[in-house]
């Protein structure tokens, strides 16, 4: 293979990998700003709200309606119902943003799903600080 196609492919290599470092920096900075925002509105975080970092930046899921909650535990939950419940619980990005994530990125209904059970569960809180 020619050595000028390779150095070229290397540098366009390095410039995606420095695009996706640099938009993982926002998420990062997304999310300390969200965790202090929803600190202030909800609470503490992992006992009001956890952050989930997606394939599209973090997701602030919130401590949602109980009732709802314990009626999809005593049922067969199907993915539509996480998919819903879920929904009803993201506090960041909006919902359009969220709709179109997890329906792209199916996976991230049972792991968002995951968390709120956690969240329900007071799980999170007791991990804090390990």
């Amino acid at each position: 293979m020619d050595e000028s196609k390779i150095a070229e492919l290397k540098k366009a290599k390095e410039l995606l990998d420095a695009e996706a470092a640099e938009r993982r920096a926002g998420w990062d900075l997304e999310a300390l700003e969200l965790e202090v925002k929803l600190s202030r509105e909800l609470g503490p975080r992992r006992e009001a709200f956890e952050i989930v970092q997606t394939p599209v930046g973090p997701f602030a899921l919130k401590l949602g309606d109980s009732v709802t909650f314990k009626r999809l535990q005593s049922t067969e939950c199907k993915h539509e119902d996480q998919f819903d419940f879920v929904l009803e619980q993201i506090a960041h990005p909006d919902a359009d943003k969220a709709r179109a994530a997890l329906g792209r990125y199916r996976g991230l209904v049972p792991r968002c799903w995951d968390v709120l059970v956690a969240l329900h569960r007071g799980e999170l809180v007791a991990t804090q600080g390990k």
